[in-house]
Parts: C-alpha cells; sequence; structure tokens
C-alpha cells in the first residue's frame, strides 16, 4: 500500500539525483509480491540504464515482452533476439514506443552516418505504412540531433504520437513556449489520457514554468494510471523540485 508507494517515490528520486545503487537498493528490499509489471519494468529501466543488460532481462523473466526487453536484449549485442522482439512487440501493436525503438536503434547501428541499418530494420521487423516508417525515421534523426529534419519528417503527420514526438522537438529547436502549447492542445483533445497529462506535467516540471499547475496534471494522470511508475516517478520528481523532499520520501 502507501510503504510500498512510498518506496517507489523514494527510488525514483534517487534516481534523478544519480544515486542509482541506493534505488537498486530500496526496490530490492520490497517483497517479491510488490514486484508488479509495473514496478519490473521500472527495474529494468534502471538496469538497463547502468548497463546491466543480463540483471535486466533476469528481472523480466516470465513477463510479457516489452520494449525494456529489446533495449536489454540490444546492449548484449544479440541483433537477431533484438528483431525477434520488436516484431512480437509490433505484432501486438505496441507500436509508438516501437517504431521510436527501431528508430533509435539504427541510429545508434549507423552512427548516424547513413539510414541503411534503419531500411534494413524495417524489412526485417515486418510490414509498416508509410507513416511508421516516417514515424520511425523522425526519431531517428532525433536520436542524431536532427532536430528540424525530424520534424519536418512529421508535418503531415496528424496521428497522437507524431504530435507527442512533434512536442519534444518543438522543445528542442524553439524552448518550452511552442512545446507546451502543443500539449496543452492535446491535452484538449484527449483530457483523459494518462500519458498526455504525465508528458504536460513533466514538461511544466522541467521548465520550472507552473509547479501548481503541473502538480494537477500529474495527479490527475496518477487517478487515472495510478500503477504506472513513470508517472510516479514524474510526480516524485515534481514534489522533490518544489523542496518537497519529506512529502516525495514518504
Amino acid at each position: 500500500g502507501d510503504s510500498i508507494e512510498a518506496t517507489r517515490l523514494l527510488a525514483t528520486v534517487a534516481v534523478h539525483v544519480g544515486r542509482i545503487p541506493e534505488a537498486l537498493q530500496l526496490l530490492r528490499s520490497l517483497k517479491p509480491s510488490a514486484l508488479d509489471l509495473h514496478l519490473r519494468l521500472f527495474l529494468a529501466d534502471i538496469f538497463h540504464g547502468s548497463m546491466q543488460p543480463s540483471e535486466c532481462l533476469q528481472i523480466l523473466k516470465n513477463t510479457a515482452v516489452s520494449i525494456q526487453q529489446a533495449r536489454c536484449v540490444a546492449t548484449l549485442g544479440n541483433h537477431q533476439a533484438w528483431e525477434k522482439v520488436i516484431a512480437e512487440l509490433l505484432a501486438v501493436d505496441q507500436r509508438r514506443q516501437t517504431l521510436a525503438e527501431i528508430g533509435w536503434r539504427s541510429a545508434a547501428v549507423d552512427d548516424c552516418q547513413a539510414p541503411a541499418s534503419l531500411e534494413t530494420l524495417l524489412r526485417n521487423v515486418g510490414e509498416l505504412s508509410p507513416s511508421h516508417q516516417n514515424f520511425a525515421l523522425a526519431h531517428a534523426k532525433a536520436f542524431c540531433g536532427e532536430w528540424k529534419q525530424a520534424f519536418d519528417q512529421l508535418v503531415s503527420a496528424p496521428s497522437r504520437e507524431a504530435r507527442i514526438l512533434k512536442a519534444d522537438l518543438l522543445m528542442r529547436m524553439g524552448g518550452p513556449t511552442p512545446s507546451i502549447a502543443e500539449l496543452y492542445k492535446l491535452n484538449e483533445q484527449f483530457p483523459e489520457d494518462p500519458e498526455i497529462l504525465n508528458i504536460l506535467g513533466l514538461s511544466l516540471v522541467e521548465t520550472q514554468q507552473n509547479l501548481d499547475e503541473a502538480y494537477v496534471y500529474l495527479r490527475r494522470s496518477h487517478r487515472l494510471q495510478p500503477e504506472d511508475v513513470s508517472i510516479l516517478d514524474s510526480l516524485g520528481w515534481l514534489l522533490f523540485s518544489r523542496g518537497a523532499k519529506a512529502t516525495a520520501l514518504r
């Protein structure tokens, strides 16, 4: 209950301030029954970020296929296994994160020098529509710091997923004002979307624009999806940013 959530919040704050071993120690102190899927995915992200792919895959053992599994398999250098996981993710329609992963991975393999790996990956993981291919290509360009080219790739893309990426690119190209304006528009169109609420709230936190307003969006996002660790992560970071360390850790 509350003690589990408090431990999660404390761990997210530890991650944000770079105290990864402390975060892992906190999360490992939880009983196995408390390690639900969301928490396992959060742990997997930490293991991946700290270059511990074997531990990442161990914590994901017997869980459904996930983007975290793909990332940790790739870190081990098993490209065929990575392609298999990606194909499985596309088969269960986890489009946005999976297409982003395809773009990032191809750019990393090419060292941002050529698009050959992206073309190969798109061919190997299954049939994708032109809009999905453009989305993956936009992520590859964004990975390489080509913000304007990535944005132009999405000019005619009206989907929710493309607009979320466009908001991120606007932040990188033009600062918070145009980006947050786009997120407000998305929130108006999808007022009960926990992911958009989370992104909007976190953007307000990171730019220190309006922390009280950010709290409203993040609390609503948390109510809609209370088990999502990424939302809890944003909420903990907000409380920490406001100086409410005791609340963030309670």
